[in-house]
């Protein structure tokens, strides 16, 4: 129990010391910082752990709302830390046999600096289980992992080691924001057997290096594997990781990074190394502006199929190095393209002549040249440390795109940081422009991981870098420093900086300007004051909660996504925010009581939205060898001619029935098929006569409930020994036999095959849908359907929900 009106030491502070093997378990909550009920009140506590266990606890550990506020208006990291620890499940536990679920590991909201050191974050429980919750999860809220080291030079570690491992969770630490500058910094930690690595989201200026990322398998079956997702944020520093997969590991969609939503910043992955994944890298919405944005050098990609993958609505920075630094990127192995750009933006991609950085068949709008000077591609992850003096070594451009040295003085005689350097993008000044904003952000990073955190520093930083800066940068600063000391911005001038900072980005609608300006608006009357020191996020009225839900289903940036995260932490609303597959998709569940939603979608009157499958029952049916086999709700054609129920495996290499008369797994639907590849489906059971050779076109994304699932566009050649006039196919919608089918949904009319007559055909295919945002979709295969009442068969739903 704390005090949050107090400094963070011992004679103000409740202390918890564990060490010499300490072992807490099968609590409900092991650790929490603050009363049930006053938690805001009584936050601040201090934990101080170490080589202790905390096992089989529902939660771990809870940090509440606290900020060690020092002068002029800096932060102090917490006391608190975790070294050689274990953080454990197994299926031992006592809740989940009373249908109680796992609750995270650890939870940290609005604290900086807890500091985890050489520590181990499990969830060994064996079964279906669709959510297997995180290692850490975080909001507004800055951490550090780190290796556990004996003998540290600088940044590298020379002695005895023990590095953080995170293994068996659907999300291993995912980090939301909801407007706190605090640093986040992940380094040299081992993930396995996780559904994500590290996701972090509407979060800023984090850093993820030197990490081992192994996707060779996933204990969430509904769901592909990703290393690193990035989304909505900018300034990150991912240098040094390693993503990989075993060479035996199944066949499966892995993708090693995913990035999204990072708009004009001038953000790079360097240095990394991707082996054997599907997507090195995987990169859509708006994550450059001309030379600006996302860049990728001295990266390694070998045996990936694809290793930067840029989706038709993705964007990245048009220049990938330049004549003076080859982006050198390394391209071995087998491949099927080094760098695949679907979308609109033109690419110039510059590298020096050795053979390994040549582009293997790319695609899209580019150019490459092999003139490059070559990148000397040395290491930056050891530069990061340390305090800069704010804005005066900032290398900005001045207004003819030369280079300067630095500004002479960044602040006015009161201490406020006035300067601003403006920039040009001429032809000249791309290699000068990118060391200006590299050093921006090594900058602020710097002074947001350092023990004593100055606002300040940071507005005087975003304010020079101008148009350099991320947009949202001025308006958190103020809203942090109205926090932690008092009213010195009202929540206009904190609109109005936001507005400034937006002006410099076009791709921030005015949508996601009026959305973002309405959360921020929602936190400042939530903000505690003297007359109610006790509101915040976790005592929202149920008409503020609905307004979080309006701003967070208004999907326009980055405001979305952070009212979601509050949601998700605060409200157990959950939005699927997922790109692999799982089954979530898009929905919501847990405590809000919103009403359904029903959309209509006549299909036959419009062929511009695709009608999806036929449904399957999502429940477990039965264990086949190690396969889980779901029962479906139609019948399959046997050799006999009857008809009987069959059951369907989808997992994230395809969708399967069960052939019960050859007693083996038939192929429905490939999602693991490149483009040009083909596959076999058997559509009679126990036949071998009848067959349908599918051939992939080309596979495309496409966004469904907010759910980003894979398209592949086919077409489909039918033969028969026994049925000459009759086509067995997947579509029938336009008589050309070519027809879409996207992963854990099926084909654009149909889920199994159907025979049709290459003469006569009917629409009694074509299915009506209606769209329940808050838990399923549904179908109905007449014309007319109320869309007040749902139908009784589910194509996907949220399991538990």
């Amino acid at each position: 129990v704390g005090d949050r009106t107090q400094h963070q030491t011992a004679s103000n502070q409740g202390t918890v010391i564990l060490r010499n093997n300490a072992t807490i378990e099968n609590a409900h909550c092991a650790r929490k910082t603050g009363l049930a009920g006053t938690e805001w009140l009584t936050s601040g506590g201090i934990v101080q752990c170490t080589g202790s266990t905390f096992k089989n606890n529902r939660r771990a550990v809870e940090f509440y709302s606290y900020a060690d506020t020092l002068a002029s208006g800096s932060i102090g990291d917490n006391k608190s830390w975790f070294k050689d620890c274990t953080f454990t499940l197994d299926n031992n536990n006592l809740f989940l046999s009373q249908g109680m679920q796992f609750l995270n590991h650890v939870t940290l909201w609005d604290v900086k600096g807890v500091s985890f050191e050489g520590c181990t974050f499990e969830n060994s429980t064996t079964g279906n289980i669709p959510d297997r919750k995180h290692g850490i999860y975080a909001l507004g809220a800055g951490f550090k992992v780190n290796t556990l080291c004996n003998t540290l030079d600088g940044c590298n570690c020379y002695g005895a080691a023990d590095t953080s491992l995170f293994a068996g969770f659907s999300t291993a630490v995912e980090v939301g924001n909801d407007g706190c500058p605090y640093s986040v910094t992940i380094d040299e930690a081992k993930f396995e057997n996780n559904g994500t690595g590290i996701s972090i989201q509407a979060c800023d200026y984090a850093t993820v290096t030197r990490c081992t990322f192994d996707l060779s398998t996933n204990p969430v079956n509904t769901r592909n594997t990703l290393g690193l997702r990035l989304d909505n944020s900018a300034g990150f520093h991912v240098e040094g990781n390693t993503f990989q997969v075993a060479a035996n590991a199944p066949s499966s969609d892995r993708w090693g990074v995913y990035v999204l939503g990072s708009v004009k910043q001038n953000n790079s992955l360097y240095r990394n190394g991707f082996e054997n994944l599907t997507r090195g890298v995987f990169v859509t919405d708006t994550n450059g502006l001309g030379r600006t944005g996302l860049c990728f050098s001295c990266n390694t990609f070998t045996n990936c199929a694809y290793g930067i993958y840029v989706s038709p609505n993705g964007s990245i920075a048009t220049m990938q190095g330049n004549l003076s630094k080859g982006a050198d990127n390394s391209f071995t192995g087998i491949q099927t393209r080094s760098l695949n750009n679907l979308g609109q933006t033109q690419v110039n991609y510059y590298h020096s002549s050795n053979s390994s950085f040549i582009l293997h068949n790319p695609t899209g709008v580019l150019t490459e040249s092999n003139l490059a000077t070559l990148n000397p591609c040395n290491p930056t992850i050891c530069d990061q440390g340390g305090n800069v003096t704010p804005v005066t070594n900032f290398a900005g451009l001045d207004g003819t795109g030369n280079a300067v040295p630095g500004i002479s003085s960044g602040e006015a005689s009161d201490g406020t940081g006035v300067s601003h350097t403006p920039y040009m993008q001429d032809d000249d000044s791309n290699e000068a422009l990118q060391a200006a904003i590299d050093n921006y952000y090594a900058a602020v990073r710097r002074i947001m991981a350092d023990s004593v955190e100055s606002l300040p520093d940071l507005l005087a930083w975003h304010t020079a870098a101008g148009a350099l800066a991320s947009p949202y940068a001025l308006t958190e600063i103020f809203a942090a420093m109205d926090n932690s000391t008092g009213v010195s911005h009202t929540p206009q001038s904190q609109a109005d900086a936001f507005s400034v900072g937006a002006s410099h980005t076009p791709q921030i609608s005015q949508l996601e300007m009026d959305n973002y300006a309405d959360f921020r608006a929602l936190a400042a009357s939530l903000r505690p004051s003297a007359n109610n020191p006790a509101v915040n996020w976790p005592a929202a009225t149920p008409a503020q909660v609905a307004e979080l839900q309006r701003i967070a289903e208004a999907n326009t940036g980055r405001s979305s996504v952070m009212a979601k995260g509050v949601l998700c932490f605060f409200f157990d609303i959950c939005y699927g925010e997922e790109i692999d597959g799982t089954l979530r998709a898009g929905t919501y569940s847990g405590k809000g009581g919103k009403t359904a939603q029903w959309t209509y979608w006549p299909e036959h009157t419009n062929v511009g939205i695709p009608c999806y499958s036929q449904p399957f029952s999502l429940l477990e049916d039965t264990l086949i060898g190690t396969l889980s086999y779901n029962k479906s709700d139609f019948a399959i054609r046997t050799a006999s001619g009857q008809n009987a129920n069959i059951l369907i495996l989808d997992d994230s290499t395809g969708m399967y029935y069960y052939d019960t008369i050859f007693q083996i797994p038939r192929m429905l639907y490939d999602y693991s098929a490149e483009e040009g590849g083909q596959f076999t489906v058997y559509p009679i059971m126990g036949d071998t006569n009848h067959q349908i050779l599918v051939t992939v076109d080309s596979i495309g994304y496409e966004t469904l409930d907010n759910q980003i699932l894979k398209s592949f566009y086919i077409h489909t050649y039918s033969f028969s020994s026994q049925e000459p006039d009759y086509i067995w196919s997947f579509d029938v919608l336009n008589m050309e036999f070519k027809a879409k089918y996207i992963e854990h949904i099926g084909s654009t009319c149909f889920l199994l095959p159907q025979k049709v007559s290459p003469i006569h055909y009917s629409d009694v295919f074509y299915r009506s849908l209606c769209s329940f945002d808050c838990e399923s979709v549904h179908y109905q295969p007449i014309d007319s359907i109320d869309c007040n009442e749902p139908y009784d068969f589910i194509i996907y739903d949220v399991p538990g929900a």
